[in-house]
């Protein structure tokens, strides 16, 4: 199904752990097939990697925005789960 996109798309874990990805995703952002799945982390990659911190022209602006959605997935997950209870 990923690959029906015509943009890099992935799926990912509440904690942010990529599980699935597609050829575009490979290209443009990341092989997570070639990673261990300890590496598989966006947020930890993103704080973690130095030549993923080189590649971002603005790396305070894209870390900014990468923790902001982190936070709003968080918060959309904890709100499901007071629905739910």
């Amino acid at each position: 199904m990923l690959e029906a996109f015509g943009v890099p798309a992935l799926v990912k874990t509440i904690t942010w752990d990529v599980i699935a990805w597609n050829r575009a995703a490979a290209c443009v952002l990341t092989d997570y097939g070639q990673l261990p799945y300890s590496q598989r982390n966006v947020l930890r990659r993103l704080f973690l990697d130095p030549q993923v911190r080189e590649m971002q022209a603005d790396w305070q602006t894209v870390a900014r925005l990468v923790v902001n959605a982190f936070r709003a997935d968080v918060a959309r997950q904890g709100n499901r789960q007071k629905r739910r209870a």
